[in-house]
């Protein structure tokens, strides 16, 4: 529901920021990742986004109609809304409130990059974790996963929910098709809702 481009590179471009992109990024330039803190690596990483909040929401935005669902769904009952992400969690609250999209988010519910480095893993955790605080078995039937990636998509099926694809990524349907449901954008409120209340 957030379109950033990286600071300084091309939007699309550079490794994830996550415990894996770390991973990734640091044994590029030849270093063991295991000789370093990843929890000062996502502090310091949530630092520089919210020193560059301004260059961020000249290239990023929320998409159009992101905080309209968001809130829809906070204004249903029995909703439960989280985010995972293969941002570290401190990189996660920055950008989504940096946008707004902040407000109707359980973020202690989410599972993020610094929580496992494999994505299917990470929606397992949010449906767990979600599960225990509600006393409801979240499953593909009531677990709906939202993104634009075909990562997105693999993650959300191997992770046991209902995947919403978004062509507004650098993703085009086909490659997006293993979703249940493909859409162009989310400025549909009504019907982009209606495929997440099932």
């Amino acid at each position: 529901m957030l379109q950033v481009g990286r600071v300084g590179r091309p939007a699309g471009a550079g490794a994830p920021a996550g415990a894996s992109g770390f991973a990734e990024t640091a044994e590029l330039h030849g270093l063991d990742p295991r000789g370093y803190d990843f929890a000062a690596f996502a502090q310091a990483l949530a630092e520089g986004y919210r020193e560059r909040a301004g260059d961020m929401r000249e290239r990023g935005r929320a998409l159009p109609g992101a905080a309209a669902i968001l809130a829809a769904l906070d204004a249903t009952e029995g909703v439960v809304q989280t985010v995972v992400s293969g941002n570290p969690r401190t990189v996660s609250l920055v950008k989504l409130a940096m946008f707004g999209l902040d407000t109707a988010i359980d973020f202690s519910l989410g599972a993020y990059g610094d929580d496992h480095t494999e994505r299917p893993e990470l929606v397992r955790t949010a449906r767990r974790l979600a599960g225990e605080r509600h006393g409801v078995a979240f499953d593909r039937g009531n677990t709906f996963i939202v993104g634009d990636t075909p990562s997105d998509v693999d993650a959300g099926l191997r992770g046991g929910a209902t995947v919403v694809a978004v062509t507004t990524g650098n993703s085009d349907a086909r490659e997006l098709s293993g979703a249940a449901h493909v859409v162009a954008d989310l400025s549909d409120t009504s019907a982009v809702t209606a495929l997440l209340l099932g």
